[in-house]
């Protein structure tokens, strides 16, 4: 009784600023990231909420492929020697070229997804036509084509007509249409009746349709905008399961993931959560049918095959596979209630406790430990496992809480689903509730995805369907790793840090060690990419491979989360050592420019930008912005540790000697700061990248008091987003960190505006496109940044704490709790009618 109250009020009624909810399901498999994300850190699933027959993504975040990607050249230190004569002597060009033999190949190691669980009703049978007889309508006449209706011309707009015949009963039966992506702009209709719209060639489309027995005809007129274009490859007819007052949620302060409806009078529903403690996912399937459940159970994966086992389905990597091996366990706590050991019928609830183990840094062995930990999780018991979820979720989630708006504001904008909201932000940008929500979502997500013994959180978080996914879903140093961790520490996240900490020193004990001192260097040092073997090598092409700075940026993580706990011990033997390395390395790379007299880094890229010279493209030089700023924070944080571990010695006299001899970015004659250290031309102005205000932020070398620089930077941002920038996710999020660090609140505000009118999609989720989960670290990080900021520091060294510094007049009523500070403690702020008040907890 007493564990049943205490469940109770764990998931009491949620508040409207943390649940998200949807009235219909996923429609398919193309638009997962409509699903809401679940995870333990380790354990990932995403449910699709299905009526008739639900699917459940299932991740964990060490599968990943392997392969024998190349090392850094041994001959690296000669090519790198050869190339600075070259651009010296302002031969940037050939320098480049020069720097290709260095430019290794990853093999597209992917993260991948451990496969698919379904639970399919017994009675489910859906209808499918695929429409293939297609006409092109050219001077007024209907002409047969085959599809794929592919090379459109460029801004054209061409009408296509499909025509087919239904039985009484098929037409009872469809509701659905679905189309692969189209280009560009696409109105469709059914029998004259417009059904829908496109606007978004990347993505597949679904819409709810009402055929006719007989005949039927569709029209689908395509818009192509810009270079040549294509309709869709492929349009079928479905028909699915319907259901009334269908609600699928999620409630991020429980992190439990819900679907109820109710069917021919009865109620269904399905719970959903990952257990840090118990290291299962659980599904709970729920009736008040009489006559109860009624479904089969399957698993679908590329990389496994599956069996069921004592009870059982037990799922085991393919003796072929090239990756890591795994063993995906689900274990149900009820038998079957037919003599097919995967059909359940006949009981009004089943709960399943899933879990994966792999062989990453492990012997296969430990696959065994999957039956293991799934009886115990039986054993346990549902509701025990479910209270000890809760209140783990909950110890990290509480600890800093944001609402923006006033409760009745929120509440009214809660009655609408998550998809209308967007839609309606896109439209009108007022909900300031939303703009709250998406904080949340971004430490809700830090929270499923990283937690200490992992690995960190990639480019997708935790969670991914493609076998290869986009980018690999792997971990890139040139900005996407570490903003994956710029919301940690200061919302109350800081020991879930942890996991990139420890996958630095993996390759900096490893594969960056190889990678620098095959550069004639020592130390260690990371390219623009890397993955869960810790590979590290320039990689690729030079505009994005020849850049070698994403260890000494990512140890910077590592002083950032000294600076906000204080933690002696963690400094001495986590932070220090790794800063140590990462400068011995700098400290050889680095050479002097024989103009200045300086120290300059180079051959490298300002990341995956390129500037004109003599009418080509060129992205190779000596000494650009970000390089310069990395080098001073990477010498400034030897010194500030140094100095808090008392360490005086001939090494730290080396860094402050370097840092002295640094040649730092300068102010070209148009008042913008120089992205490079000669004022080339820019291929694209508006480039996605902010490398070159890498001084104001993420760093902290660029405050107030450097005025020229403050406004050299805002002339520089100003001039990106005229050209088009911030059109990635993740762009526009670094570029509200900007604003706000120049404390400028309503061009913040513009910002996050901006960005969840462009760039998320489905359940709140980023787009680069397609998806990318650092977009939604970047915002919340951003959102933080406009309310605290503690990085500046008086002449004793102390934190400068400012308090609202870029609050947009449009949040008139705010209250958050939590945030941190560097230096120790916490703040809460409240904002009522515009006027801001405050309490400091040390």
């Amino acid at each position: 009784m007493l564990s049943t109250v205490l469940a109770a009020a764990l998931i009491a009624a949620p508040d409207p600023w943390t649940t998200l909810w949807f009235d219909q399901p996923v429609s398919n498999r193309a638009n997962w990231v409509e699903a809401f994300p679940i995870g333990n850190g380790r354990l990932g699933a995403m449910a699709f909420g299905g009526v008739g027959k639900e699917q459940i993504l299932l991740n964990e975040n060490t599968i990943w492929e392997r392969g024998n990607p190349q090392p850094q050249p041994e001959n690296s230190a000669e090519v790198i020697a050869n190339a600075r004569k070259l651009a010296f002597a302002g031969k940037l060009r050939e320098a480049e070229q020069a720097l290709k033999p260095i430019m290794t190949q990853h093999q597209d190691i992917s993260y991948q997804p451990a496969g698919w669980l379904t639970f399919t009703d017994s009675d489910y049978s859906p209808f499918k036509l695929d429409l293939t007889d297609w006409f092109q309508v050219k001077e007024g006449q209907e002409v047969p084509i085959e599809r794929p209706f592919f090379n459109l011309e460029p801004n054209q707009t061409v009408e296509f007509v499909a025509k087919f015949e239904l039985t009484e009963q098929q037409a009872k039966g469809i509701n659905r249409i679905h189309f692969s992506p189209i280009d560009d702009e696409s109105v469709i209709t059914l029998n004259g009746k417009e059904i829908g719209r496109t606007t978004d060639w990347s993505k597949e489309h679904d819409f709810s349709i009402q055929a006719q027995p007989g005949a039927n005809t569709l029209h689908l007129m395509v818009k192509n905008v810009g270079g040549v274009g294509h309709g869709p490859a492929s349009v079928t007819l479905s028909g699915e399961p319907t259901a009334q007052n269908y609600r699928r949620s999620l409630d991020m302060q429980t992190g439990i993931s819900t679907t109820t409806f109710e069917q021919n009078g009865f109620q269904y529903g399905q719970e959903v959560f990952a257990s840090q403690p118990a290291q299962v996912i659980v599904i709970r399937k729920w009736t008040n049918n009489p006559d109860g459940l009624n479904f089969r159970v399957g698993y679908e994966s590329e990389l496994a095959e599956f069996k069921w086992e004592s009870g059982a389905l037990v799922a085991q990597t393919k003796p072929d596979r090239q990756g890591t091996q795994y063993r995906t366990v689900v274990q149900p706590n009820a038998a079957n209630g037919a003599p097919a050991p995967n059909h359940f019928r006949g009981m009004r609830e089943v709960v399943f406790f899933v879990t994966i183990e792999t062989d990453y840094r492990t012997s296969r062995a430990n696959l065994d430990q999957a039956q293991v930990q799934t009886q115990k999780a039986k054993a346990l018991g549902y509701e025990k496992l479910k209270q000890a979820a809760i209140e783990d979720h909950q110890a990290l989630y509480d600890r800093c809480r944001l609402k923006i708006g006033t409760e009745a504001e929120a509440l009214k904008k809660q009655e609408l689903p998550l998809d209308q909201r967007i839609a309606n932000y896109k439209a009108k940008p007022d909900d300031q509730a939303l703009e709250g929500m998406l904080f949340e979502y971004g430490r809700y997500l830090l929270i499923a995805s990283s937690r200490p013994g992992g690995l960190p959180a990639n480019l997708q978080g935790l969670w991914n369907p493609h076998m290869k996914a986009p980018w690999n879903s792997d971990y890139h140093t040139n900005i996407n790793l570490q903003m994956n961790y710029w919301p940690a520490e200061v919302t109350g996240l800081g020991d879930l840090h942890q996991p990139l900490f420890d996958w630095l020193k993996m390759v900096a004990d490893g594969e960056g060690k190889r990678m620098a001192k095959n550069l004639g260097s020592n130390g260690f040092a990371i390219a623009h990419t890397s993955d869960a073997w810790g590979w590290a090598s320039t990689n690729g092409q030079p505009v994005w491979g020849m850049w070698v700075m994403g260890g000494a940026w990512t140890s910077n993580h590592l002083m950032e989360h000294y600076r906000f706990t204080e933690d002696k011990k963690f400094l001495r033997e986590q932070a220090y050592p790794l800063l140590k390395s990462s400068a011995e390395f700098l400290l050889d790379w680095l050479t002097l420019d024989p103009k200045s007299g300086k120290l300059v880094s180079g051959p490298t890229t300002s990341p995956e930008n390129t500037y004109i010279v003599d009418g080509k493209r060129i992205a190779v030089s000596m000494g650009p912005a970000m390089d310069q700023y990395i080098a001073y924070e990477n010498f400034s944080n030897v010194i500030e540790a140094a100095k808090a571990l008392r360490i005086d010695d001939d090494f730290t006299q080396q860094v402050w000697k370097a840092r002295a001899q640094l040649k730092m970015p300068e102010i070209g004659s148009d008042g913008r700061l120089m992205e490079w250290s000669e004022a080339y031309q820019e291929a694209e102005p508006g480039h996605r990248h902010m490398s070159h205000v890498y001084g104001l932020h993420p760093s902290n070398q660029i405050t107030p008091s450097d005025k020229a620089l403050y406004n050299a930077i805002r002339k520089s941002v100003e001039y990106r987003l005229s050209h088009g920038g911030g059109h990635t996710g993740w762009s526009r999020a670094w570029i509200i960190n900007i604003w706000a660090r120049l404390h400028d609140g309503e061009r913040a505000h513009e910002n996050v505006q901006a960005l969840l009118q462009k760039s998320i999609v489905g359940a709140l989720m980023d787009n680069h496109p397609p998806f990318q989960i650092d977009g939604n670290f970047g915002y919340t990080a951003g959102i933080a940044e406009m309310l605290i900021q503690s990085h500046e520091v008086d002449s004793n060294g102390k934190p400068i704490i400012r308090i609202a510094p870029a609050v947009p007049k449009a949040w008139q009523n705010l209250e958050i709790t939590g945030l941190r500070l560097r230096g120790g403690g916490s703040v809460d702020i409240s904002i009522k009618d515009g006027k801001v008040s405050h309490t400091i907890h040390r």
